[in-house]
């Protein structure tokens, strides 16, 4: 078999932005890597939030900055580094927005292959195949704007795939993907293994189950590869999620650690809220909600879950009044959000978006977890502040400006500046999306003691909803499908395999 990528003493510097341009400084990503992978292998590549993962997504396609050591491409030695390099090989993003360019669907998936020249019948034959496989042929004439997180990305992978790269890079695509998305991707890698080189950047296990190959990273550097028999099932390498010990949040994040002053909460008088008859519509006419109606009662914990485009996190938005309601009614402890001065519902519910990279707008960590608390002129804000740092293991990071982070660490500091609001009401889309295995259970223990709030969280993950949540909402089509307490929902397996959920 041969070698596709040889890299010798390799590091790669990213910039880093601490406040003003006039700090800007560089920091290793990637500290002298020597790694060799074979054409057509599958590669899965696993580690910790900040371990480098995506750096080296992007030093194997041709978009890192700052790269020194050598390099070799297919026998060849890179002489230019640089995207010209490695043109055959296709990259998915971890933040696969920024990669969508077309107004359509359809013509996302049709612009390269227009820059191919390929005819219209072969381009007609290759978008309908492809949107067909990734469950897109409905939302073909849909705006990518208008798409949920988990359509986004099977977008963002069927543009990719249907250039027929000879090697394809996926940074974390199934974080954001339902499993029936999942499956069609993981299907799809199986077909083409020995074929096309795949390397897969993934916080799950079971994702690198079928992998050749098993790199664990670590601080920049290759901590541990072998096949997955060998890595997967070494606790001291990858450490799989495990069900969490009772106790708390706190002593159970940083055991054995002083907390920093708890900050006094504020009196939960605005938890409840209930949705009456909503209906949602996109601008192309397509339903989003059909006369949905939940209440939910004062410091519950509940999941909402459903296909990729079912509606959970348009019905999220519209709870948080980030979107204009357009039919029936929405109202926090009996009063009409639409009749709520913007400050006050502010200070009533607020949300984590899905790419938490949308929200995130300071100039450093620490600014964006304090924006929240001091535009809603809470008291105590630098306490505030600390203590959310602390509970999200960002102390470190708290200089850096918020883009120079890894996906994993830009989620954590939005869920620290959105919880550090400590509204009564608090609205999570796909809260450990990118997550590495021990931020996951770190996020679970805190949300497991939080009696203070009422949670609603949106996910695919039933195993993390299983942990957090006591009571669980289907949609599918913008309906409500089902609304059974956890337990409940957990032994009916008939129920979970009609939500795609059975294992």
């Amino acid at each position: 078999m041969s070698i596709l990528y040889s890299l010798d003493n390799v590091t790669v510097r990213w910039p880093v932005v601490t406040g003003s341009s006039a700090d800007s400084d560089t920091v290793p990503a990637l500290k002298n890597l020597t790694l060799d992978l074979n054409a057509n292998e599958f590669v899965a590549i696993l580690g910790e939030n900040g371990s480098g993962k995506s750096t080296l997504a992007k030093l194997l396609a041709g978009f890192a900055p700052d790269v020194a050591g050598e390099i070799y491409y297919q026998g060849k030695k890179v002489e230019n580094y640089g995207r010209q390099a490695f043109e055959d090989v296709a990259l998915v993003l971890q933040e696969p927005q920024y990669q969508i360019l077309m107004p359509t669907v359809r013509e996302e998936l049709a612009f390269p292959l227009e820059n191919m020249g390929l005819d219209v019948e072969e381009i007609d034959l290759r978008v309908k195949s492809m949107a067909e496989q990734f469950g897109l042929i409905e939302l073909l004439k849909r705006s990518p704007e208008e798409l949920s997180g988990g359509q986004i990305t099977a977008l963002a992978i069927a543009s990719v795939l249907i250039t027929e790269p000879t090697t394809i890079i996926l940074d974390e695509p199934d974080s954001h993907l339902d499993k029936s998305n999942n499956k069609e991707l993981t299907n799809f890698l199986t077909r083409q293994k020995h074929k096309l080189s795949v390397i897969l950047i993934t916080q799950f296990a079971r994702s690198a189950q079928n992998a050749d190959h098993i790199i664990i990273m670590r601080e920049g550097t290759i901590a541990a590869q072998g096949g997955p028999t060998e890595i997967l099932n070494d606790p001291a390498l990858f450490g799989a999620r495990i069900e969490p010990a009772e106790s708390s949040a706190e002593d159970s994040i940083h055991a054995g650690q002083a907390l920093p002053e708890a900050i006094e909460k504020m009196p939960a008088k605005f938890v409840a809220f209930a949705l009456k008859n909503v209906r949602f519509r996109y601008p192309d006419g397509a339903q989003a909600l059909a006369n949905v109606s939940i209440d939910i009662g004062e410091g519950e914990k509940v999941a909402l879950i459903g296909p990729s485009g079912s509606g959970k996190s348009t019905l999220g938005m519209l709870a948080a009044g980030l979107l204009t309601l357009q039919q029936g009614s929405i109202s926090i402890s009996g009063q009409p959000i639409a009749e709520l001065p913007p400050q006050e519902l502010r200070r009533m519910v607020t949300m984590a978006l899905q790419f938490p990279e949308r929200a995130l707008f300071e100039e450093t960590v620490v600014a964006d977890v304090a924006f929240g608390p001091r535009n809603l002129a809470l008291e105590n804000i630098e306490a505030i502040t600390k203590r959310y740092l602390y509970i999200f293991n960002l102390q470190c990071l708290k200089d850096r400006h918020p883009f120079t982070l890894s996906g994993g660490e830009k989620r954590k500091a939005a869920l620290a500046g959105i919880l550090a609001m400590d509204t009564p009401v608090v609205i999570l889309d796909e809260p450990n999306a990118a997550l590495d295995p021990g931020g996951t259970d770190q996020l679970i223990q805190f949300i497991k003691t939080d009696s203070a709030r009422t949670y609603l969280i949106i996910s695919h993950d039933i195993i993390f909803l299983s942990q957090t949540c006591d009571r669980v909402i289907g949609l599918n089509k913008g309906r409500v499908v089902c609304d059974l307490p956890i337990g409940e929902f957990m032994a009916n397996n008939e129920m979970r395999a009609e939500f795609d959920l059975s294992e």
